[in-house]
């Protein structure tokens, strides 16, 4: 889904621009739209085998799907 066909399906959301790579808890406006893509089964949760939790996939995303528990966790070892 581009980002235009996003803003459509989800009209009430804030355009945020941040920085490629950037990890942060989504606000409530995120937090919505994430709601509303389960509804329409845009998005689902998958099992971490390695932090044994769940984290979001994102269909058609341009990012790989990747484990937030665990990247937030590399990200502040370093």
């Amino acid at each position: 889904m581009s980002n235009v066909e996003f803003c459509k399906t989800f009209p009430g959301h804030i355009r945020e621009r941040r920085p490629f790579g950037k990890i942060r808890p989504a606000n409530f406006t995120e937090a919505w739209v994430i709601t509303e893509a389960f509804q329409v089964g845009m998005v689902k949760l998958r099992y971490c085998s390695r932090c044994h939790h769940d984290f979001l996939i994102i269909y058609d995303s341009n990012f790989k799907p990747v484990c937030q528990m665990c990247a937030m966790k590399n990200k502040s070892s370093t």
